[in-house]
């Protein structure tokens, strides 16, 4: 009870018990009224470091180059994965770097012209050149004397190559990958350099070798002359003398069997 309200109750304490109790009363209300309620106030954010960043839909690409599908990487574990590469192979050039799920690393580059990815164990001490390869083949992009002797070999079975890269496979064998007529082409050269074969994988299906010259024309204006929206980019000549002619119309690949006396033109049922 305060000093004021001390002496009130002195001076009317003849006033009667009554008074005196609602003085007191009036009194304590104002003593409580005099402490101040706590104002509220908002929760301060927590600390930079301990809040959780969000990933930036940049930081992850799906499906990547050459089917990775890791999240591309950059500083110090990416220049690691690079090195790895490099020092295994110097004639790589390299485009990116991803990391996979269980920390190892895919790294994408080129060489010769190819395409090509490794892969790099987490502890960067396993380098293993990926087996998908171009144009089907799974064999290592190679260079340097036994390069130059298969390229060689395939033109001097057909000097029309336009050779882009060659591999070699496990067996010693080489695949060498290039384009004729417009038509990518693959020849499968022997370890020994002596047997030179045309990959049987043609384009839209055709297990023929690439033509030129008149009967190749004779194929291509029976075609036209059937249907001449086509544009025709190769002429392929089958084991029984026929042809296919293979090439687009309104945008979408068609192939044309042509008898080997060019009297009979079909479309492809494919193209049905």
């Amino acid at each position: 009870m305060n000093t004021r309200l001390k002496a009130a109750v002195a001076v009317l304490s003849t006033l009667g018990v009554g008074a005196v109790a609602t003085i007191a009363v009036a009194g304590a209300s104002s003593a409580f009224a005099e402490t101040p309620t706590p104002t509220p106030t908002a929760s301060a954010p927590a600390p930079a470091d301990l809040q959780t960043p969000s990933a930036s839909p940049s930081d992850y690409e799906g499906k990547g180059q050459r089917g990775s599908k890791g999240k591309v990487v950059t500083g110090a574990d990416a220049d690691k994965a690079k090195a790895a590469v490099l020092a295994k192979d110097s004639g790589v050039t390299v485009t990116s770097v991803r990391q996979d799920s269980d920390g190892s690393f895919d790294v994408l580059g080129t060489k010769d012209g190819a395409k090509v990815k490794y892969e790099v164990s987490a502890d960067f001490a396993t380098v293993t050149l990926s087996t998908e390869g171009d144009h089907g083949s799974k064999g290592t992009v190679v260079t340097g004397a036994d390069a130059d002797k298969a390229k060689a070999a395939v033109l001097a079975k057909d000097s029309g190559v336009t050779v882009t890269s060659v591999r070699q496979d496990s067996d010693g064998s080489f695949d060498v990958l290039g384009t004729k007529d417009g038509a990518k082409v693959k020849y499968e050269v022997s370890a020994d350099f002596a047997t030179v074969t045309l990959s049987t994988k043609g384009d839209h299906g055709s297990k023929g070798t690439v033509v030129t010259g008149a009967d190749a024309d004779k194929a291509k204006a029976a075609v036209l002359a059937k249907d001449s929206g086509v544009t025709v980019t190769s002429v392929r000549q089958d084991s029984d003398g026929s042809f296919d002619v293979i090439g687009t119309k309104d945008g979408a690949k068609v192939k044309y069997d042509v008898s080997a006396d060019f009297s009979t033109v079909t479309l492809s049922p494919k193209n049905r």
